[in-house]
């Protein structure tokens, strides 16, 4: 889900084509299953875009060859001297969601992986001083417009892309295609060679990215009164380069490595 604000009229015409076609075409349905408009004025849109990844057939032979186009788009505007927001997730949030992890190192309901959350807070430090990214994640397809019977594709946002993204999309791929291990591992490469990234640094931030998204859940229901259950945010943790050399848990909170 991705909420955005823009005055770019290559993005307002494939928003305004999704609101037109989504509800009467079965297949855009799967793969955008919402599109809405939050508001438009001062000549800005908003909206929010739902992309769902894991409507890409696994079986499909050109998966790669649609990535190739996602990763020549972004070269092509690296060529042509494009700037390039950097930040490691959305300005507005990133600060907030560190506060958010300090305070989290001392709740009670984290207790279970209190050493491992304050090893995360400190790795989330390190991947944005490196521009690692923890960012939104709707450069794969609600960012690449195809036309019908078309061969080439034309990149929307050039905006936020390049290493922004490096990563964070990669996690809804290592949840659908992630028994793949030789799809996974040539996805993974792709992505580090294109923006000069090690493979480790890019799964890196992946997994990063989906531990965020795990403890923004888990609050949210907390919110709702629902009990906290920490058991695959650890899993999350267990499976990133932490240093643990700090502190201790008052409970062990190791456990196996869950496909993310």
């Amino acid at each position: 889900m991705v909420e955005k604000k823009t005055r770019k009229p290559l993005e307002i015409e494939l928003v305004r084509f999704l609101q037109d076609y989504q509800p009467h075409d079965a297949a855009l349905r799967q793969v955008f299953p919402m599109v809405h408009w939050a508001d438009e004025q001062d000549g800005f849109m908003t909206y929010v875009m739902e992309y769902v990844p894991g409507s890409w057939d696994r079986r499909r032979s050109n998966i790669l060859e649609v990535f190739d186009l996602v990763l020549e788009n972004l070269m092509d505007l690296e060529a042509i001297g494009k700037s390039y927001d950097l930040s490691t997730v959305l300005p507005d949030t990133r600060g907030d969601f560190d506060r958010l992890l300090a305070e989290l190192v001392e709740d009670p309901d984290f207790r279970p992986v209190k050493r491992r959350l304050r090893a995360y807070r400190g790795l989330c430090q390190e991947l944005a001083a490196h521009r690692t990214v923890l960012a939104h994640n709707d450069i794969w397809g609600a960012n690449i417009a195809v036309p019908t019977g078309s061969t080439t594709s034309r990149l929307i946002d050039i905006g936020r892309v390049a290493k922004n993204y490096v990563g964070a999309d990669l996690i809804h791929f290592r949840r659908h295609y992630g028994e793949d291990k030789k799809l996974w591992a040539e996805l993974v490469s792709k992505y580090a060679r294109a923006f000069g990234e090690s493979p480790e640094q890019v799964e890196t931030g992946a997994i990063a990215y989906a531990a965020q998204r795990e403890i923004e859940s888990q609050l949210r229901l907390r919110d709702r009164g629902i009990k906290l259950k920490t058991g695959r945010l650890s899993s999350l943790l267990s499976a990133l380069p932490l240093n643990l050399s700090e502190g201790s848990d008052h409970s062990p909170d190791s456990g196996p490595c869950l496909a993310v």
